[in-house]
């Protein structure tokens, strides 16, 4: 028997890989508790921090500099190899600790989630933090933000380069996607997976 997090993965096992539909089951990921959530100021108006970031889109990212500051917008991202910094683009490595980590996706506006394509079939855990934390993620895989953005409209969507990515961050908004974001919160609770499970 297989258990899966989500519908797409229990898809592709049953038609790309043959397993019978009855031996692969979909059980919600659990989401940690989440803070209070506040609209108030933000410290990012963006933060990336998955260790799949690709990096070609982060050396986008700092040649662009010009575009955010223009726009006032700031970003940090997490980086295996690079680090900048300057007025609005903010690129750090390294390992960052849980209270880090919280601290940063808690301080943003929006949610980046810069990963290639071929991201697939594996869950990204700064996708889930965003959502449970009320943040709209925006994201270059096409893979997440087809199957989320129908199932939970307008919280995770597809940018495909940076003007995008500057336009869609300036127009985010939670107040119109509370729904989405209470639906989502709901299907993976504690609850739900325990629901699940029995």
């Amino acid at each position: 028997f297989h258990f899966v997090f989500e519908k797409y993965f229990r898809d592709y096992l049953i038609h790309d890989i043959g397993i019978k539909q009855d031996h692969v089951y979909v059980i919600p990921h659990p989401v940690n508790n989440r803070e209070p959530f506040s609209a108030g100021h933000f410290s990012y108006d963006c933060v990336g921090l998955s260790n799949s970031n690709s990096e070609e889109f982060i050396s986008e990212i700092i040649n662009s500099k010009d575009k955010f500051k223009n726009n006032k917008v700031k970003i940090l991202l997490k980086s295996k190899k690079t680090e900048y910094a300057d007025e609005n683009v903010i690129i750090i490595k390294g390992h960052l600790d849980y209270n880090t980590y919280n601290n940063y996706i808690l301080s943003a506006k929006t949610i980046l989630v810069p990963v290639l394509n071929s991201y697939k079939y594996r869950l990204s855990g700064s996708i889930y933090d965003g959502l449970v934390n009320k943040k709209i993620v925006f994201t270059t895989s096409t893979f997440y933000s087809t199957d989320y953005g129908k199932r939970y409209p307008g919280i995770c969507i597809y940018v495909d380069n940076i003007d995008d990515l500057i336009s869609k961050i300036s127009s985010a908004s939670y107040d119109n996607n509370i729904d989405s974001f209470n639906l989502f919160i709901m299907q993976h609770s504690k609850e739900e997976t325990t629901k699940r499970i029995n």
